[in-house]
């Protein structure tokens, strides 16, 4: 298979990122956007440089790593964990370019028994643990390989920062963007409300939900059967992964759902489920045989299943990490589906802000205006992505409205304080929202020259600028239309009334610009 645009972007960054001096660099691909195809490009233009060490705590990644790195790259594997054993000298018969292991295997002596310098590069598979100590002495045991983390989540619900492990981020490809460009399949979300589900006193531990206290609250009769009777009904046909705050859960809500749906087209595992019985659940699931595969915590990571069209999230969280692996299940395109359900099961969150998939979509805490907007279009059955376009596209429209209007507002404003400036040489007007002056008032003012028309006179303003206008005259002061000639060539307006005559007239010889002779008294 030859790399899409934006793997081939990601390939030459992360090359970028080593360049430029960073040894532990983290590439952030949606799930189901081909992350560990695109590694495997990556270690193989490394392999010249030395072993690759590549590791992944789960045995569904090790697995999937190593058929990957076969199949997509042409590189041969040998596997660490438990009772495989990897050679550790490359010249040794059997050694391969390629050490595919598993991080509980890699530590204590087993991690000793590996020289420092045994590996040039290693890729960390769902880096979002690498924050774990059981990561970090494995990366700090061998300190001069290059390190390229992969992940589909860089935000953790502890808020234990991935800078604490990795120095640089090479390259990021999100879901809504994989989705725009016709990677990933659109996602419809509905919400389901259950009436007796109460998170409200439910403790926050690690940034999440207390999982015990969720299952009890999840496991109540009414809250399994107001689960189990939407998720028989809006799941439809779709093939559909159900998520579960708990082992205990997942089997009691197998058994309610039975009683929706044919029994025969449901399986519920956790991780205490047999490999191969696990493996032929999945497989029965992959083939349409069984239609439900309800799980705890086991198929958030490391499961493929293009034709998943219903996700399923009976387990509310607050971790947009979690959420975001959950969907990442069903996002990938397959010819039988157009798109992805997601159920998002709640109730009385209480003081819990819980995920959801705009959350997941919006990549970061959406603006309430736009959470708001977006979550009515998806209310109204438009497509997650589409409704977070056009929320966005609707606040920066209401934004752009907001700043003409007060830029409109800011050009009135100053109209008007012209116009009063022009009609105001004595200070009179102040912004009157009284009543607005009589007749009588205006007719008057406008006998003293006044030009009425050109300012909303309020009622104490034209009292105001009437008094003013008859103490002048009693003063000999300029009068109003000799005051207005002198403020317009910034001379004062208390000038004699003879005096304003004789600069007036001046000025008017000298073809109305101010003559030198008089222009000190300006």
């Amino acid at each position: 298979m030859s790399l899409r645009p934006y793997q081939r972007e990601a390939v030459e960054a992360v090359g970028q990122s080593w360049r430029d001096g960073y040894k532990r660099t983290l590439l952030v691909m949606a799930t189901g956007t081909g992350k560990t195809f695109t590694a495997s490009t990556i270690v193989r233009e490394r392999e010249a440089a030395g072993r690759i060490l590549w590791l992944a705590h789960r045995e569904e990644l090790i697995d999937q790593a190593a058929e990957t790195l076969a199949q997509r790259s042409g590189l041969t594997t040998n596997i660490e964990k438990a009772e495989h054993r990897a050679p550790r000298d490359p010249g040794l018969w059997g050694a391969e370019p390629v050490v595919v292991a598993s991080v509980p295997s890699m530590r204590n002596s087993r991690l000793a028994s590996w020289p420092a310098d045994a590996f040039a590069t290693i890729v960390v598979d769902e880096a979002h643990h690498a924050p774990a100590v059981t990561y970090r002495k494995i990366l700090d045991h061998f300190p001069g390989a290059l390190t390229l983390g992969l992940t589909a989540t860089p935000d953790r619900g502890d808020r234990v920062g991935l800078w604490n492990v990795f120095d640089h981020v090479a390259y990021e490809y999100a879901i809504r963007q994989g989705i725009a460009e016709g990677y990933l399949c659109d996602v419809l979300q509905k919400q389901v409300t259950c009436a007796d589900l109460d998170l409200s006193d439910i403790r926050t531990v690690a940034g999440d939900l207390n999982q015990g206290q969720l299952e009890a609250a999840m496991i109540d009769g009414g809250v399994l059967h107001q689960v189990a009777g939407p998720l028989a009904r809006e799941a439809g046909n779709r093939q559909t992964i159900v998520f579960t705050a708990g082992v205990a859960q997942a089997h009691a809500l197998a058994d309610i759902l039975a009683g929706y749906v044919d029994g025969a087209r449901i399986e519920a595992l956790d991780g205490n489920t047999p490999r191969e019985t696990r493996r032929q659940m999945i497989a029965d699931f992959r083939g349409g045989r069984i239609q439900f595969l309800i799980n705890c915590a086991v198929l958030t990571e490391g499961f493929d299943a293009p034709e998943t069209a219903c996700i399923a999230v009976a387990r509310p969280t607050k971790s947009r990490s979690l959420y975001s692996q959950m969907i990442g299940r069903g996002t990938r395109v397959a010819e039988s589906k157009s798109d992805c359900l997601v159920l998002d099961f709640v109730g009385n969150s209480g003081r819990h802000k819980l995920v959801n998939p705009l959350d997941v979509l919006g990549g970061k805490e959406l603006p309430d205006e736009i959470a708001r907007e977006a979550a009515r279009l998806t209310a109204a059955g438009i497509p997650t992505a589409q409704a977070l376009d056009e929320a966005e596209q609707l606040a920066v429209e209401r934004a752009r409205e907001d700043a003409e209007r007060r830029a409109r507002a800011k050009k009135v404003r100053a109209r008007v304080s012209y116009r009063t400036r022009k009609i105001d040489p004595f200070g009179c007007l102040d912004g009157d929202d009284g009543p607005r002056a009589e007749q009588v008032q205006l007719e008057r003012l406008r006998g003293w020259g006044v030009d009425v028309d050109a300012h909303n006179f309020g009622k104490r303003e034209a009292g105001k600028m009437e008094s003013n206008l008859i103490r002048r005259r009693r003063a000999g002061l300029a009068t109003y239309k000799q005051a207005r000639v002198l403020q317009r060539f910034g001379f004062s307006v208390d000038l004699s009334k003879g005096e304003a005559s004789r600069i007036i007239s001046a000025i008017a010889k000298n073809g109305w610009r101010v003559p030198e002779s008089i222009r000190g008294a300006a």
